[in-house]
C-alpha cells in the first residue's frame, strides 16, 4: 500500500516537472496579467513555498474552501486529480512544496496560465486572447481587461 502510494507520488511530480519544463507560453509583455491572476486567485503567491498554511486553517475554521494555492491548483490541473478527499490535498500540498523549490515562481505561474480552463471551451492564456481580445497582443490590453481575464 504505502510503495503504491509512493509510486503514484512520484509519477505526480515526473508529469508535473515534465509538463512545467515543456510549457512555451511567452509572457514578453504580460506583467500585468500576472499580477492580475495573482491578485485573484492566490495574492501571497511570490511569498510562500508552494502552500499557503495561513489559508489552510482559515478555511478548515470558516468550514469553506479556498486554501490552494496557485501551485495546488496546477498540480490539480496537470494530474486531472479533482476527487474532494484529505489525500488528495495532502498530495497537493507535498507536489506543491517540491515544484516550488524546483522551478521559479515565473515559470509555475507560466504553466499555470497555460493550462487553467477559463470556461467557454478556452483552455489557456492564449486561448482567452484569442476568443476575447481577438487581434490584440496581450501588451495591448489595458488593466481593466487583464483583470476581466483574472475572474474568469
Amino acid at each position: 500500500m504505502m510503495f503504491s502510494c509512493v509510486r503514484l507520488l512520484l509519477s505526480d511530480i515526473r508529469l508535473l516537472f515534465s509538463s512545467i519544463e515543456g510549457c512555451k507560453l511567452d509572457l514578453k509583455n504580460r506583467e500585468m496579467i500576472i499580477l492580475a491572476v495573482v491578485c485573484a486567485e492566490d495574492r501571497r503567491y511570490f511569498s510562500h513555498c508552494g502552500v499557503s498554511y495561513l489559508s489552510i486553517i482559515r478555511a478548515v475554521c470558516k468550514r469553506h474552501g479556498g486554501a490552494s494555492t496557485i501551485n495546488m491548483q496546477l498540480v490539480r490541473l496537470v494530474t486531472g486529480r479533482y476527487e474532494l478527499s484529505l489525500t488528495r490535498k495532502l498530495r497537493e500540498m507535498l507536489i506543491s512544496t517540491v515544484i516550488d523549490f524546483r522551478f521559479s515562481k515565473i515559470e509555475i505561474i507560466r504553466a499555470y496560465l497555460f493550462f487553467s480552463y477559463y470556461g467557454f471551451g478556452m483552455k489557456g492564456l492564449d486561448g482567452v486572447m484569442d476568443d476575447f481580445f481577438p487581434g490584440i497582443n496581450s501588451g495591448g490590453l489595458s488593466l481593466c481587461d487583464c483583470w476581466l481575464m483574472a475572474c474568469f
